[in-house]
């Protein structure tokens, strides 16, 4: 997982701070959902 959110999000996100305080565990994982859909619906939309 922190491959992928320093590519979200440019920085490494690490346990305990206070990013990760202002999120649940819910939330990044819907976040990281909506980011790899639209990801890939971009990347499919090139072709």
């Amino acid at each position: 997982m922190t491959s992928l959110d320093e590519g979200m999000y440019g920085v490494a996100v690490e346990p305990g701070s206070s990013f990760n305080l202002e999120y649940t565990k819910s939330d990044m994982f819907d976040d990281c959902l909506m980011v790899m859909l639209s990801v890939s619906a971009k990347a499919l939309s090139k072709d």
